[in-house]
């Protein structure tokens, strides 16, 4: 993984590159809008073209050695292993723009959008209430690739899009970013030529179309009866799982569906600005990343029966040369008792439950002493 971050802090990035290029991080200025009529500016925001610029800086930096880009804002968090799942029968070769957090009629995600389905998608497995042909939430799988006319309704032929959005992230093909049409100073060029942008994601977005080619939805959403449940790029219904993934699991709050979410979610958009400070928020970020790597791992575990089967808690198997003893019986069978009730007690305190189990280790470590001695003896 190499990432490149754009900033408007021109004397930091000297020495930004010199500590965090053992990380594989490259960092490069580019100014704000400061045209002191903001009628002039391009985006929204003085930062927003500044952000736009970044993916092709990127491919400019980095070269063509590569088989995906990952796009985002500074707030938004991508699980690679979600993002290697939907990449999988993807082929980088081809100019692709994936999303399924896509803007339309001033709002995201919107199935609505324009936009295509990749090539050999199989439409026959959707829900019958997606086939319908009076619903538009299905486009159409586009081969070999997405194209602005693939992404446009067969009625309407010249239809526009506002984008995806940046927050949710995008991902883009090396053979989407080796198009002369989108290399830097073209892609540059076509942004200079737009004014009054909703943000940098539109900027690239209108780019991308101008240089006809839409955006490809991978399409897992739309094999569900309730696709909005199941987009991958920062799942608004998900929130509340993708927050705090492990509290959901370990209170049973996480069912099937939760956890198929928690497989195949591609990002989350922190909302960075809802945070009191910037470590916080990129504390959080960091937090999130965990959370869901130890929910994947909670996940397979609990999943695998047949691994954790084995003899029940305190059971002690004495060598066949000894003798059983009825007073080590008896306090092996205390400390078994003694285990399950912190284990149940541990079960229903949630965080509290490690905290209860270290309290009863002195006790149960001098018992055990006590029976090993007493074996010995014997």
């Amino acid at each position: 993984m190499r990432t490149l971050i754009m900033t408007s802090n021109e004397t930091e990035v000297p020495h930004l590159n010199k500590v965090y290029g053992k990380y594989h991080e490259r960092y490069e200025y580019f100014p704000d809008e400061n045209d002191p009529d903001p009628k002039k500016w391009h985006a929204k925001f003085p930062g927003d073209f500044r952000a736009a610029v970044a993916p092709f800086a990127a491919h400019r930096h980095y070269g063509d050695n590569y088989k995906w880009l990952l796009y985002g804002d500074d707030d938004t968090v991508f699980f690679l292993p979600g993002v290697r799942k939907m990449l999988a029968q993807l082929d980088p070769e081809q100019p692709l723009a994936l999303s399924d957090n896509l803007w339309h009629d001033s709002r995201h995600p919107r199935l609505e959008a324009f936009r295509c389905l990749p090539c050999g998608f199989d439409t026959s497995k959707l829900p019958a209430a997606q086939l319908r042909s009076n619903n538009s939430y299905v486009p159409r799988a586009a081969c070999p690739y997405c194209t602005r006319e693939l992404a446009c309704p067969p009625g309407r032929p010249d239809c526009d899009i506002t984008g995806a959005h940046g927050g949710a992230g995008m991902i883009f093909s090396v053979g989407l970013l080796r198009q002369a049409a989108l290399s830097y100073d073209r892609a540059l060029g076509c942004m200079y030529s737009i004014f009054g942008c909703s943000g940098g994601d539109g900027l690239v977005s209108q780019c991308i179309w101008r240089a006809g080619y839409g955006f490809t939805d991978p399409g897992h959403s739309l094999l569900h009866a309730e696709p909005y449940r199941h987009i991958l790029f920062d799942n608004m219904d998900g929130r509340w799982f993708l927050k705090d993934p492990i509290g959901q699991l370990v209170v049973g709050n996480c069912d099937e569906q939760c956890q198929e979410g928690l497989r195949h979610a591609v990002s989350y958009h922190v909302r960075g600005k809802s945070y009191p400070s910037f470590p916080k928020a990129a504390a959080f970020m960091y937090g999130i990343v965990e959370a869901h790597a130890a929910a994947l791992d909670f996940i397979d575990l609990s999943a695998d029966t047949a691994g954790r089967a084995g003899r029940a808690v305190g059971h002690r198997v004495l060598p066949a040369r000894h003798a059983a003893d009825p007073h080590a019986q008896q306090l092996a069978a205390e400390l078994a008792a003694d285990s399950a009730s912190g284990s149940a007690a541990g079960k229903g305190k949630g965080e509290g439950a490690e905290v209860e189990k270290v309290a009863k280790g002195g006790k149960k470590g001098e018992e055990e002493r006590r029976l090993r001695k007493k074996q010995r003896h014997h």
